[in-house]
């Protein structure tokens, strides 16, 4: 017999109730640089500085994504080896 997994409609509403407020909350930070720098209300905006902050966030982001491809590589490398003994033997 297949084993069906139930869904609790408590926990899945709590996940769903949290996924939308994260997005919610990640669209309104989202709007936090000011468009135009000769609006008065944008305060004090340097017009030829970067508009997107680039720093540690995206060397992690590669730097992951280069051990991640390492380890991947890696254990295919192993795995091939690991074929060819038992072949050759």
């Amino acid at each position: 017999m297949r084993h069906i997994k139930k869904i609790h409609l408590g926990s899945f509403l709590r996940k769903a109730i949290f996924t939308f407020l994260l997005i919610l909350g990640a669209t309104t930070v989202s709007f936090g640089q000011c468009p135009d720098p000769n609006n008065p209300d944008c305060g004090d905006v340097d017009p030829g500085g970067p508009g997107v902050p680039l720093d540690g966030g995206v060397s992690l982001l590669i730097a992951g994504g280069i051990s991640y491809v390492a380890i991947k590589m890696r254990k295919q490398q192993l795995k091939r080896n690991a074929a060819m003994q038992s072949v050759e033997k």
